[in-house]
C-alpha cells in the first residue's frame, strides 16, 4: 500500500474502536499520542544511563541504522525495511499484525526507522541471551523487531526499552514466530520518563509444542501503553507471562495481555504484581479466549495491584471468553488494595517509615517477574532511574 494511503488511514482510523469503560472511556491517554503524530524523525538518540549501557548489548535501535554485533550462535541483522531481510527469513514486518488495525499501528507501519531481525536456528540452544536496546530521542522513533525461533531451538531474548526526558514519541512492535517444539524466554525491561508517550506492542504465534516465557518489568512514564498478543496456534503450546508493573508519581501505565487459545491442549498463565505510587495511574487488562476447537485447554489470569497513596488509581480487569465446555481450567483473580493501617503500623513499629515501606513493596514487585535478574540488572537501580525520570 502506498505511503499516501497510510496518510489517509491516519485521518480515518481510531486508536481503538471500542471504549474501555463508560466512565473512564479510555485507559490510555491517546490525546498525548495524537498531539505528536507530526513530529519529525529524531535526528539523535538519548543515551542509555551508565549502568544500562554496561550490559552486553547485541543490537541497538536508534534514529536510523541499527548497530549490530555478530554472534556465532544467532543470526542477527539490522533492518530498515523488508528488503533488508536475509533470504532465509520467513517472517516479514506486519506478517503477524495488521497494519491498519489502529491509528498507532498505521503510523508505525508508515514511519518506523530502525529495526532488527533475530533468528535462532533450529535445534540450537542459546545460553547467553540476545540483548536488544531501544532508545528514544527528540522527535519520533519507530522500532521494529522480528524474531524467529527454529524448530526445537531454545532461545533467550532481552529487550531494554528506554525512553528518558527528551520530548518525543516512540513506537515499538515486536513480532515473534515460534516453530514446533521451540522455547523462548523473553525478558522485557521498559523504563519510561516524562518526555515521550510510548506504544510497545508484542505479537507472538506459537506452533505445536512451542513454549514461551515472558518476564516483564515496566516503570511507566508520561503515557506508556504495553500490549502483548499471544496466539497459541498449535496443540500443546504454552505461554507463561509474569509482569512487574510500577506506576511512579505522575506517570501512566496501561498494560494489556491477550491470550488466544486456537488449538487443543494449550496453556496460558498470566500473573501480575503492580504498585501505584503517589498520584500514579496503572491498569492491567488480561484477556483469555478459548475457541470451540481448543478443547482441554487451561488458562488463568491473576492480577494484584497495590495502591500506596490515596491519590493513586489502579485497575485490574481480567476477562475470560470460553467457547467450549471441555476445558482443563479457566479462572481469574484480581485485587486492587491499599496498605492497611494494621500493616503500616506493624512495619512502622519496627522502625520503618512510610517511604521505607513503599520502597520495600516496590522493590519486591520489581523482583517478582525475574526480568531484571535475567538481564543482569539491579532492580533497585531501575527504581531509582524511574524515580529520577518521573519528575
Amino acid at each position: 500500500m502506498a505511503s499516501q494511503s497510510y496518510g489517509e488511514l491516519l485521518e480515518k482510523l481510531p486508536y481503538q474502536r471500542v471504549r474501555d469503560s463508560p466512565t473512564v472511556k479510555y485507559y490510555t491517554s491517546w490525546n498525548l499520542f495524537d498531539e505528536r503524530l507530526d513530529l519529525a524523525p529524531a535526528p539523535v538518540t538519548e543515551p542509555l544511563p551508565k549502568f544500562l549501557s554496561e550490559v552486553k548489548i547485541d543490537a541497538t535501535m536508534g534514529a536510523g541504522e541499527t548497530v549490530v554485533f555478530s554472534r556465532p550462535d544467532v543470526l542477527l541483522t539490522g533492518i530498515l525495511r523488508s528488503r533488508d531481510l536475509p533470504h532465509y527469513a520467513s517472517l516479514k514486518p506486519f506478517k503477524l499484525l495488521r497494519k491498519s488495525g489502529s491509528k498507532i499501528t498505521a503510523l508505525h507501519a508508515e514511519r518506523w526507522n530502525s529495526g532488527v531481525y533475530v533468528n535462532f536456528p533450529p535445534s540450537t540452544i542459546t545460553h547467553k541471551p540476545v540483548v536488544v536496546a531501544s532508545l528514544s530521542g527528540e522527535g519520533y522513533l519507530g522500532h521494529h523487531i522480528l524474531v524467529e525461533v527454529g524448530r526445537g531451538a531454545e532461545a533467550r531474548l532481552v529487550l531494554i526499552d528506554y525512553a528518558g526526558k527528551w520530548n518525543g514519541l516512540k513506537t515499538i512492535i515486536v513480532e515473534v514466530l515460534l516453530e514446533e517444539a521451540s522455547k523462548l524466554e523473553f525478558s522485557r525491561i521498559s523504563v519510561h520518563g516524562s518526555g515521550s508517550p510510548v506504544y510497545n506492542h508484542t505479537v507472538v504465534h506459537l506452533a505445536g509444542g512451542a513454549e514461551l516465557e515472558v518476564k516483564t518489568l515496566a516503570l511507566g512514564g508520561l503515557m506508556s501503553h504495553l500490549r502483548d498478543d499471544y496466539a497459541l496456534m498449535g496443540e500443546l503450546s504454552k505461554v507463561r507471562s509474569t509482569l512487574s508493573l510500577i506506576s511512579l508519581p505522575g506517570t501512566r501505565l496501561d498494560v494489556i495481555t491477550n491470550a488466544a487459545h486456537l488449538a487443543q491442549r494449550t496453556t496460558s498463565r498470566v500473573t501480575v504484581r503492580g504498585a501505584v505510587m503517589e498520584e500514579g495511574y496503572l491498569v492491567h487488562r488480561g484477556v483469555a479466549r478459548v475457541v470451540a476447537e481448543a478443547k482441554w485447554s487451561a488458562t488463568s489470569i491473576d492480577s494484584y495491584i497495590n495502591i500506596l497513596s490515596e491519590k493513586g488509581s489502579g485497575y485490574a480487569i481480567p476477562i475470560l471468553e470460553i467457547q467450549t465446555g471441555d476445558v482443563e481450567e479457566a479462572r481469574h483473580a484480581a485485587a486492587v488494595a491499599s496498605l492497611s493501617d494494621e500493616q503500616l503500623f506493624y512495619l512502622q513499629s519496627r522502625g520503618l517509615s512510610r517511604s521505607d515501606v513503599e520502597a520495600l513493596v516496590a522493590r519486591s514487585i520489581l523482583e517478582y517477574s525475574g526480568a531484571a535478574s535475567a538481564a543482569g540488572i539491579d532492580p533497585a537501580k531501575l527504581l531509582s532511574l524511574g524515580e529520577s525520570l518521573a519528575g
